[in-house]
């Protein structure tokens, strides 16, 4: 009955990795703006009177309706990198807790086999939950966005920004110290623009 439970969890996991590759897809497909050349009429008045349109709730002193003309978006792929460094650790991060579930399922393991699984399962969980606090607190320092990565005791914590100041520094050290009981020294700290 176990291994039933197990192929389901995995197929979950499974549909709901590709669900959110296709959201990130979509969302980031729709990111994408081609420069397009747009004809702004010089006075609205001319061109609803010759389209017949009289709309009262639009007013030609309106700001929304007085963009610059050609107006083009630019596409940051900083934003991309990050997303994907996330995608990477959220992926292989999952399977290795689908490889530990399995373990800890199977007939055919000892209990100190399972014992351990079950340490390495919640070690797991929980450096995922010290790694989102840690973003998060670190983005509400006002960076636009950030990724953490801990691996034994060596941290590195990436910043979205032209720059870093030396309080920045310090204080991205120390949040990062506090939740994790590293020192300083293993903590490194670095941006990206």
């Amino acid at each position: 009955m176990s291994f039933f439970i197990v192929k389901k969890e995995k197929m979950l996991l499974s549909a709901l990795m590709v669900f959110t590759l296709l959201i990130l897809g979509y969302y980031v497909a729709g990111n994408l703006t081609q420069p397009v050349e747009i004809a702004v009429p010089t006075d609205v008045s001319e061109e609803r009177e010759q389209s017949g349109r009289t709309d009262d709730n639009v007013t030609d002193n309106d700001p929304e309706n007085q963009g610059p003309p050609g107006q083009v978006i630019l596409y940051d792929s900083t934003y991309d990198d990050f997303v994907s460094f996330r995608l990477n650790r959220d992926f292989e991060r999952s399977q290795m807790i689908d490889d530990l579930r399995i373990t800890m399922a199977s007939a055919n393991v000892t209990p100190e086999e399972v014992a351990k699984a079950k340490s390495m399962y919640d070690n797991i969980l929980k450096a995922a939950s010290i790694e989102d606090d840690i973003e998060e607190i670190i983005m509400s320092l006002g960076f636009k966005d950030c990724v953490y990565s801990q691996t034994g005791e060596k941290a590195q914590i990436i910043v979205q920004a032209d720059q870093v100041s030396p309080e920045q520094y310090l204080e991205i050290l120390d949040i990062v110290s506090n939740k994790t009981g590293l020192s300083h020294r293993n903590i490194e700290v670095s941006y990206y623009n």
